[in-house]
């Protein structure tokens, strides 16, 4: 056996210092996942759900190189590949279960993984639920991250190829073939009092627009997912461009 020394100059910014707090804390042999693990929380769980990852991951997310790696398992297996549409969601806001909430790692992982993978919202309510049941009241950034697995759910059945929250609006892109006009129709009055756009690209793609400057997170994420739902329904759908 032997001891490490790790000295630092200057000031450290709060996530080097949480990293070599992670390194203190978690000293003893096999502890290389646990240490793993938290390096991951620490970048942002954008974390497990989002896009802010490293190497390979920093330009597709982690949820289109999980898929990734999923079709070649399946490819291996001689199974027909999956056909479901990668899209992109990015919004403002920590979206991770917090260590101090769900202590331990193995558990967070099955619950990261759960969620991400419902195939419906009753789905990811009951995850939901579970949480409460066990855990107690969750932190705002576990409600984040059923509230993103729903919107990326509802961004899947409605065509969209990405989704993005900045603190002053929301953006819902739709692949090529979408209908504009319908869209616009059929989401006129039907979003209370945000200030909604519709525009058709030159590539085809349809981008709707949402203004939400003065809501708080939950609002915007209860107005996107609204705005999905609409775009899913089978009467817009009907509408859309071959």
């Amino acid at each position: 056996t032997g001891d490490v020394a790790l000295i630092t100059f200057g000031k450290l910014n709060p996530d080097a210092r949480e990293r070599l707090e992670a390194v203190q804390r978690y000293s003893e042999l096999g502890s290389g996942w646990h240490v793993a693990m938290r390096d991951l929380e620490i970048r942002g769980a954008g974390e497990l759900l989002g896009v802010s990852q490293h190497g390979h991951m920093t330009s597709i997310g982690y949820s289109l190189f999980e898929e990734l790696i999923r079709e070649e398992a399946r490819a291996l297996r001689g199974v027909p590949p999956e056909r479901a549409r990668p899209i992109r969601v990015e919004v403002v806001g920590d979206s991770y279960i917090p260590e101090i909430y769900m202590p331990d790692v193995l558990e967070r992982v099955r619950a990261y993984r759960h969620v991400w993978r419902a195939g419906s919202e009753e789905e990811i309510d009951d995850w939901m639920d579970f949480i409460l049941d066990r855990f107690g009241e969750a932190p705002v950034p576990v409600v984040n991250c059923r509230e993103r697995a729903r919107v990326r759910l509802l961004g899947v059945m409605a065509g969209a190829e990405e989704v993005v929250g900045s603190s002053g609006e929301g953006r819902v892109v739709l692949s090529p073939g979408s209908d504009a006009e319908a869209i616009r129709s059929a989401i006129d009055g039907q979003l209370g009092d945000y200030g909604t756009d519709v525009e058709q690209e030159k590539t085809g793609r349809t981008v709707i627009s949402l203004e939400w400057r003065s809501r708080g997170p939950a609002e915007r994420w209860k107005a996107l997912s609204s705005l999905l739902r609409l775009i899913g329904t089978s009467d817009i759908n009907a509408g859309r461009k071959t």
